[in-house]
């Protein structure tokens, strides 16, 4: 190779070089992090952490803050997007802090197929045990809360401080899951539960899926969070972060059986440094 072959060689080569950087800078100043709201104190919703945000057809994004609002207990916010590109929030609902609605939503919306938005709070309801609830749209301002179930670990064989999504059945059923609950092994309060919701006449019937067992326990998991997901065969799948042999938590499968029963089963179970958080 001649020094003018070497030259043009070496040109090519940092010109393809040049080329590629300039293709991976574009494609990085095209990921970059765009703000779409800024949640501020003084009656916006604050610290939306603990939920996730989820879309209607439209584009317009929904989720809830654990904190905020008007009685300080949290809210539920659209972000609708703009022309010009921007976005702009609505309140659709500002949690009271009595007893007559819930307190610090947590977990993710899901719509039902009417545009009504579903939720739950941790704490909250008459019982100060969370609720599940739901908006409805109105012709203007806020959303038309009602509340479906005040859950009550404190007299009732019933779950509390459910913090995980809801999901529906295909018959609309609302199945969810709740931090704490009666255990099944060793007594206490603090093993949780799988719960569905069935609408009738109005009201909704609160029906037990599972009851998981003592935390330390070898026979299931405990303290179900996250939320779950339907397979073809109607099982449904979750994680705890406690529970197994090694109490470091586990993946269960909840299985319909005869007579309403749902039989759970292990999946896999975690190590030391696998757990769940």
């Amino acid at each position: 190779m001649t020094g003018k072959q070497s030259f043009a060689a070496t040109r090519q080569t940092l010109a393809l070089a040049a080329m590629t950087f300039t293709v991976a800078l574009s494609s990085w100043a095209a990921n970059q992090e765009t703000i779409l709201h800024k949640f501020q104190p003084g009656g916006d919703g604050l610290t939306p952490q603990d939920a996730g945000v989820i879309a209607d057809a439209q584009g317009n994004l929904y989720g809830a803050t654990t904190y905020g609002g008007s009685g300080g207990v949290g809210a539920v916010y659209k972000l609708s997007h703009q022309q010009n590109g921007t976005w702009t929030e609505t309140l659709l609902h500002s949690f009271l802090n009595t007893q007559a609605d819930g307190w610090f939503p947590t977990g993710s919306l899901i719509f039902d197929g009417h545009g009504n938005l579903h939720g739950v709070t941790a704490q909250g309801g008459s019982t100060s045990d969370g609720v599940v609830y739901k908006l409805t749209p109105t012709a203007n301002g806020p959303w038309r809360e009602t509340i479906l179930h005040t859950f009550n670990c404190q007299t009732a064989m019933d779950g509390c401080t459910p913090d995980s999504p809801l999901t529906f059945d295909q018959a609309g059923n609302l199945y969810g899951e709740t931090q704490n609950g009666t255990c099944t092994q060793g007594g206490g309060t603090g093993c949780g539960l799988v719960f569905a919701l069935s609408p009738s006449g109005g009201s909704w019937t609160e029906t037990i899926v599972h009851r998981f067992g003592a935390s330390l326990s070898a026979k299931g998991g405990s303290s179900p969070r996250y939320g779950m997901i339907w397979d073809n065969a109607g099982n449904l799948y979750g994680l705890s972060p406690f529970g197994g042999s090694g109490t470091w938590g586990v993946v269960w499968e909840l299985s319909p059986v005869t007579s309403g029963q749902w039989k759970e089963t292990i999946l896999w179970q975690f190590g030391p440094s696998q757990q769940p958080s």
